[in-house]
This record gives C-alpha cells, sequence and structure tokens, in this order.
C-alpha cells in the first residue's frame, strides 16, 4: 500500500491524473474533487472460482460414483446383445433396459510383422423395436457415445468357426480355444470327420489356418470359403471365421460436471495471477491525497504508481 501526499501544483495535477489512469483502462468513479478508480478485478474473482470449480469436480466424482455403472462384454460378429456382465455399479445406477446393442462386423489391421496395427468394431445403438439409434466404427480410443452410455473398443477374440461338411446344408459350429505357442496367441479347435480327427490352428484373423491331424503332424493350409479332402475323401469347408469384439461400457453422468470444473480450474488458476490494483484521490484545501494498493506485484506496482503520479504533476 502507497500513500502519497503532494502540494498543488500549476498544470491541474487532480485531472491529470485522472486522465492518464483512464488512458491505463482504469475503471474510475469520481464525485467533485475525488475519485476512485480499479483494474484486473478479474483477478480478485477468480480464487472464488477455483474453489468452485474444485467443489464441482467433486460434485461429478460423487455423482458418478452413485449413479454410473461399468461392464464388459465379448459378442461374436452379427450378435446383438444387452449389457449384462456389470463390473461396477453405483449404490443408485440402472442399466439400460430400453436399448439394444449389434455387432455388424469387425476386423484387424496388422502390420507387415503380423502384429496388431489396430481393431475395429462397427457397432449399432438399436431401440426395442430393433430401429438403429445410432452407428458408428469404433476403435481403440476412439469409443461411441450415445446420451451417457460410451462404449470403448477394448479387446478381441476368435470365437468360433462355421463349417459345413459334404451334402450338408447346415453350418456347423466349432468353438475355438486359445492357446499360447511361443509366447504368441493362437486359437485351436478339432474337427471330426467319420473316424478321423484333425486339429485346427489360427494365428490370427488373416483368413489362414493350418491343418494337423491326431498326431500333430502337418497337412495343408486353407482360407475362408476353400475346401479340404482328406485321403478317404472326407470333405469339409471352411465358410466362416467368426471373431469376436470385447467392449467396455460404461455410464458415468458425472463426466460433464468433472470435465467442466477441470476446465473452469484452469482458466481460474491462470486469470487469478492478474493483479487487483486500486487507487483513491481527493482534493482538500490546498493539496491531494493520493493512496492505491494491490494484491499482487507490489514492488512492481509502487515503482508504476509513483511514475504515473509523477507524470500528473
Amino acid at each position: 500500500k502507497t500513500n502519497k501526499k503532494k502540494k498543488k501544483k500549476k498544470g491541474k495535477p487532480f485531472e491529470g491524473l485522472v486522465h492518464i489512469l483512464n488512458k491505463e483502462t482504469y475503471n474510475i468513479f469520481q464525485y467533485n474533487k475525488s475519485f476512485f478508480c480499479y483494474k484486473g478485478l478479474i483477478g480478485r474473482i477468480a480464487p472464488i472460482i477455483v474453489h468452485a470449480s474444485i467443489i464441482q469436480i467433486f460434485i461429478g466424482a460423487i455423482i458418478g460414483a452413485f449413479f454410473g455403472f461399468g461392464g464388459q462384454e465379448f459378442i461374436p460378429k452379427g450378435e446383438i446383445f444387452h449389457l449384462q456382465n456389470i463390473i461396477n455399479s453405483g449404490k443408485y445406477s440402472k442399466t439400460p433396459n430400453f436399448i439394444n446393442t449389434r455387432v455388424n462386423n469387425f476386423w484387424i489391421d496388422y502390420n507387415e510383422s503380423e502384429t496388431v496395427n489396430q481393431f475395429y468394431s462397427d457397432i449399432s445403438i438399436l431401440d426395442t423395436k430393433g430401429n438403429e439409434l445410432k452407428r458408428k466404427i469404433i476403435s481403440v480410443n476412439n469409443p461411441l457415445h450415445y446420451k451417457d452410455l460410451t462404449i470403448y473398443q477394448s479387446d478381441w477374440d476368435i470365437s468360433c468357426l462355421r463349417v459345413s461338411r459334404k451334402n450338408e446344408k447346415k453350418l456347423i459350429q466349432y468353438q475355438t480355444k486359445k492357446v499360447k505357442i511361443d509366447e504368441t496367441k493362437n486359437w485351436l479347435t478339432k474337427i471330426k470327420l467319420k473316424n478321423n480327427e484333425y486339429n485346427l490352428l489360427l494365428k490370427n484373423l488373416n483368413k489362414e489356418i493350418s491343418i494337423f491331424d491326431k498326431d500333430g503332424n502337418f497337412i495343408e493350409k486353407i482360407t475362408e470359403g476353400k475346401t479340404f479332402s482328406d485321403k478317404e475323401k472326407n470333405i469339409f469347408t471352411l465358410n466362416e471365421i467368426v471373431p469376436s469384439t470385447g467392449l467396455d461400457i460404461k455410464s458415468d453422468p458425472g463426466i460433464p460436471f468433472v470435465y467442466f470444473g477441470f476446465i473452469f480450474l484452469i482458466l481460474s488458476t491462470l486469470l487469478s495471477f492478474i493483479s487487483f490494483s486500486k487507487i483513491w484521490v481527493f482534493e482538500r484545501s490546498s493539496n491531494i491525497y493520493i493512496g492505491a494498493s494491490s494484491n499482487r506485484a507490489k514492488k512492481t506496482f509502487e515503482s508504476y504508481f509513483l511514475k504515473k503520479v509523477s507524470e500528473s504533476l
């Protein structure tokens, strides 16, 4: 806080100081031969917004804890599902039973080294009558949002093989089992053709399958749509490799409160560094009395204040 008393000189220092402070974007309130001015009021209000933002973040977290839920599902391509596998839920949370979800398609992009680059799911949100409400292709870090429901792409698997035998129109599904070979994921299933048994091994979704006999001897490789025939003329056709998509399904109604709370917290923290300065001036008899204060950078403000007073004299 700085106070200064000056004798009245020629050149009307009172009016000169008002003019100088007005150019410095001060808000000035004048009454007769006295006035009050201030600048940087937002720096005074910002700390209040900081505390309000922190409270808003806590409120959002509480809403999410009481009303949110999370679940995981592994769904084969082409299937419609309801959320059933709930991992965690709040005391007052409710799972949506008015919508269904359909996995229209699933595929994987591979690198040249046959490692997974990205995997995708074509997802549709349906109402109870089967009408499509929303559709989106999701991937890792690119979820689907519908109201307060969010569906994340998290994992994948190979569910089964669909095979047809010679002279049979119906498709037979053979469930696959995940196995590790040399620290890499593979999928294995068995097919019986009369007295013969064959092991089918998949390494990825590149549509190529290795066939082994029951003793583990390699026979050949086939792809989707191809037919295999053994020495006894037992024939089967590999119609489809059916993948499953792993989905994380979450609902957190408190998320908007938390996001907006953090935005306001960051902005108000930056604005709180703005100095709030005030200046009082009044004239009595032959003297001018001047006072000033600032909540930040007080040394800098004192130099600035004395400079402006000198300019007005």
